[in-house]
């Protein structure tokens, strides 16, 4: 059994934005996470909160802030 673990480190790139679903059943939080590399290179993440830590996100992040996040759920890969 293969077990990997990401943990991003890097700058909030929006101010989270707090939404609902389009059924209206869930809230959620969203913003932005741009984490640099050694070689002057961004990579952007977008994240989902949803629930608690959604308004607590809301509440407290701004945008150009330092974060470090561990997800705990599914990372979607996109393709350009």
């Amino acid at each position: 059994m293969n077990y990997q673990r990401l943990i991003l480190v890097g700058n909030v790139t929006r101010d989270p934005e707090r939404r609902t679903s389009q059924d209206g059943k869930a809230t959620y939080t969203s913003f932005g996470v741009g984490v640099s590399d050694n070689k002057d290179q961004t990579t952007f993440f977008p994240v989902l909160v949803f629930g608690d830590y959604g308004e607590t996100v809301a509440k407290y992040l701004t945008k150009g802030r330092p974060l470090r996040l561990t997800p705990q759920e599914t990372l979607t890969q996109r393709t350009p």
